[in-house]
C-alpha cells in the first residue's frame, strides 16, 4: 500500500470498500478489495484510527469563527 509510516488503523465502509489511515504523512488510502484498485487521499490534519472513520470525529469537529 503506498502509506507512509506504520498504518494506524482499519475500517470498511458501507460500500465495502477497505480505509487504511498511515500515522504520517496525514494520509488515508482506500482499496476496493474486489479490484485491489486504491486511491490515496492526503492533507488530512493528523488522522487517528479508525475512530476518524466511524462518526467520532465527523461527531466532534468544531468549525473555528
Amino acid at each position: 500500500m503506498p502509506t507512509t509510516g506504520q498504518s494506524k488503523g482499519v475500517s470498511i465502509d458501507f460500500y465495502g470498500y477497505v480505509w487504511i489511515v498511515s500515522d504520517a504523512g496525514n494520509t488515508a488510502v482506500r482499496l476496493d478489495p474486489a479490484t485491489k484498485a486504491f486511491q490515496t487521499y492526503a492533507g488530512l490534519n493528523d488522522p487517528y484510527s479508525y475512530s476518524d472513520m466511524t462518526g467520532w470525529g465527523l461527531k466532534n469537529a468544531v468549525i473555528p469563527q
